[in-house]
């Protein structure tokens, strides 16, 4: 059975209410300890902090990104028609094992899918280059618990920036890293395919994010190493912020008809 990550009634309090010394505020989630039955309370934080800023994050995706700019201007996607085909083709399945395997198959558990399904799924998630699957499935079922508030890895009230990209550049708040431990993942463990693929995910996404993408089209049909890499950070890039968008767009301006 897949873990139940229903939404739960959530009571927000702002750090101004902590920091009244003597407050009923504080005086309630003290007696209360935090957690109450199904009512749970969270603060809501504001502002950045350059003592919690993910330095190396900060630099690579940066820089990731100006070269993505640079290669946008310079890239000609008609000179080699092979070159760009296959560009589309690693977009294309690299949304897929986002969509269809780490997000709906593993995190939501929404179908059931055989071995050789979750293999595909497991490799075309690996050539998006982001975390591993047992990272993703639990911030994002942390996510849907909590939304919106502190335990949210992405809080969008915390600004478009952040729920975007800026929570990648900061160090998680203490309420995300707590309720993350409290998420069931055994359904993750337990699938021996996705147990394999976190296991040996840093290899795993360098062969299909970086490498091959790279490396096929230079002995396949005589790309320049340029092109190749070039197309491949016009691809990266986008899928990146393709999956962000979910989290910053479609959280700030998407219709919310229901509870998550």
């Amino acid at each position: 059975m897949p873990p139940n990550i229903s939404n739960t009634n959530l009571k927000v309090y702002t750090e101004k209410d902590l920091q009244k010394e003597g407050s009923s505020t504080e005086k309630k989630i003290n007696d209360e300890s935090v957690t109450q039955g199904e009512r749970q309370i969270v603060t809501k934080t504001d502002g950045w902090e350059i003592r919690n800023v993910k330095w190396i994050n900060l630099i690579l995706i940066t820089s990731l990104h100006l070269y993505f700019i640079y290669a946008c201007f310079t890239f000609d996607f008609l000179k080699n028609l092979k070159t760009t085909a296959w560009f589309l083709f690693l977009y294309i399945s690299g949304g897929f094992g986002v969509t269809g395997g780490v997000h709906r198959l593993w995190t939501h558990r929404a179908y059931k899918a055989k071995w050789p399904l979750r293999v595909i799924l497991a490799v075309a998630y690996s050539s998006a280059g982001m975390n591993d699957i047992y990272q993703w499935v639990r911030d994002h079922r942390v996510h849907h618990k909590f939304v919106d508030t502190d335990a949210d890895p992405h809080n969008s009230k915390r600004g478009f920036f952040f729920s975007h990209v800026g929570w990648l550049f900061l160090k998680k708040h203490p309420e995300v890293i707590r309720r993350g431990r409290q998420v069931d993942m055994s359904d993750i463990l337990s699938d021996p395919i996705a147990a394999l693929s976190v296991k040996y995910f840093p290899i795993f996404r360098f062969v299909f994010a970086y490498l091959l993408p790279v490396v096929i089209p230079v002995y396949g049909w005589n790309e320049t190493w340029y092109r190749a890499i070039l197309s491949q950070v016009i691809r990266y890039v986008i899928i990146l912020n393709s999956t962000w968008s979910v989290n910053s767009v479609a959280h700030i301006w998407g219709a919310k008809p229901y509870d998550v």
